[in-house]
């Protein structure tokens, strides 16, 4: 692209992606642009794909090999998402304009006051734009990427969500960046991500600063990484303010909750009536993903050690469950589980003992598909019941796929955990595939077991191979 030059302001709209969510944001900044001072471009990552974005604005297309202006791949395959300071060369490189301001595609700007304090900065002399813009400890986990000497202190952190800055301050952190280069070793340890890179470049040389955070005029209660706000939500569209990260209503749940693992520790860890949890869980109903809500949320439940039947009865109350999901007559359900080994020690894969007790019957649910031991010899799973009770009834729930690891079993109760008796032994379990309403897929794969009736407090499930084995199980249900 051919370098062209403009009087005007320049805000640059940063994407990776384009979709009607996005075309939604990019538009309400559009909205509150005054186009006499401002020129309005799509600044796109086309790594991956080309864009399909609106042809009447332009667009700056680039990939995430920036070796053009002497920025490293650093870390390997996520430099642009580590280092949002990279986007501005692409653009500097395209359009030659006195201030460049870079919006990114989760950020929602509402109202004409924003911008109008941004001109009215640049226009009396103002360096650069930010938010959060606060000193931070070298101990602080962004600096950590700022090991040895590639960076000089004091520290600082600046956020990138708005961000921009005049055209020889960006000439400056381009400066910056390759001298740093040669000071570093080229680790993840010796490349300070954009936070830390800014917000230090910001105390280094005295800039001129705004920070978005600190204007009277502007909301932004809603401005930092969690918890994610819904685009559904009318709050987020009311007044002058900032909101961060907005997003689809499903996303919320799809992403920000069942891969991230932070969504209730973003609302301290609540998530009853008046919270923006509960808030946007209730706003699920607007876009019918209010199904999919417990199983997103569940597994947060057990690894903050919340109140995992306090959330089930309200998710049963407020419809954030398939049909039927959760049995009231199940005697398992959040009861204290242990297993003899665990696969894995991480809460994000949790392959833990209670994922087979936590109501979620999804059969490909978190990685391994709920419970999993490691490899072992007759490694095992119980559940303690709380109080000595009557069952008659087990149903085992198996993951989609390797079934040939559940073939043999034994049943044993116990009245104190220590002491076992075998009840049952059961041989060429065969799991059958059956419809349910219960979960997304919409069928599961089960073996029920008549027992009894027998009393005990304590259940154990052995895994009888012959040679050592991976002990999985989705769900347990006990009647």
């Amino acid at each position: 692209m051919s370098m062209r030059r403009t009087e005007k302001y320049v805000v640059a709209f940063r994407t990776h992606v384009w979709s009607e969510a996005i075309e939604k944001i990019f538009e309400s900044l559009v909205e509150t642009i005054d186009q006499t001072h401002w020129e309005i471009v799509i600044l796109a990552d086309e790594t991956k794909a080309r864009l399909k974005t609106p042809e009447n604005f332009e667009k700056v297309s680039h990939t995430s090999d920036l070796s053009l202006f002497g920025l490293p791949d650093i870390p390997r395959g996520q430099s642009l998402w580590r280092n949002g300071d990279y986007a501005m060369q692409p653009l500097q490189h395209a359009i030659v304009a006195p201030v460049y301001i870079i919006l990114e595609n989760d950020t929602l700007v509402r109202g004409p006051e924003i911008f109008s304090q941004i001109t009215h900065f640049f226009d009396q002399g103002g360096q650069v734009v930010t938010s959060k813009f606060y000193p931070v400890k070298k101990n602080h986990w962004n600096a950590r990427t700022a090991q040895g000497d590639v960076l000089s202190q004091p520290y600082a952190q600046a956020h990138v969500w708005l961000w921009g800055a005049t055209q020889q301050i960006a000439d400056l952190l381009l400066s910056e960046r390759k001298d740093m280069l040669e000071r570093s070793d080229g680790s993840d340890h010796q490349w300070p991500v954009d936070e830390i890179f800014l917000g230090s470049m910001i105390l280094k040389h005295d800039l001129k600063m705004l920070d978005i955070n600190t204007l009277e005029t502007v909301d932004t209660s809603r401005l930092d990484y969690r918890p994610a706000y819904s685009l559904l939500d009318p709050a987020i569209w009311q007044g002058n303010q900032l909101v961060h990260p907005a997003v689809t209503q499903a996303s919320i749940f799809s992403k920000y909750a069942a891969e991230f693992g932070w969504f209730l520790k973003a609302d301290s860890w609540q998530f009853g009536y008046g919270t923006q949890v509960f808030r946007s869980m209730m706003l699920s109903h607007l876009d019918n993903s209010n199904a999919s809500v417990y199983n997103a949320i569940i597994r947060n439940i057990y690894v903050d050690h919340l109140d995992a039947m306090a959330f089930s009865e309200l998710a049963r109350q407020h419809g954030l469950t398939y049909d039927g999901q959760l049995d009231p007559k199940n005697l398992a359900l959040h009861k204290p589980a242990l297993s003899s080994t665990s696969f894995s020690y991480k809460d994000d894969n949790f392959s833990f003992a209670e994922a087979a007790v936590d109501g979620n019957l999804d059969v490909d649910k978190y990685r391994f598909g709920g419970f999993a031991s490691r490899w072992e010899e007759k490694p095992w799973w119980q559940v303690d019941l709380l109080e000595m009770t009557d069952i008659s009834e087990i149903k085992l729930y198996h993951r989609e796929g390797f079934f040939e690891r559940t073939v043999n079993l034994g049943i044993a109760i116990s009245s104190d955990g220590d002491s076992f008796v075998t009840i049952a032994e059961l041989h060429d379990i065969d799991f059958e595939k059956i419809p349910t309403r219960r979960n997304q897929s919409g069928y599961a794969f089960v073996k029920s077991v008549a027992i009894g009736p027998v009393r005990t407090r304590f259940v154990r499930l052995t895994n009888l191979a012959d040679e050592v084995v991976i002990f999985n199980l989705n769900q347990v249900e006990i009647f």
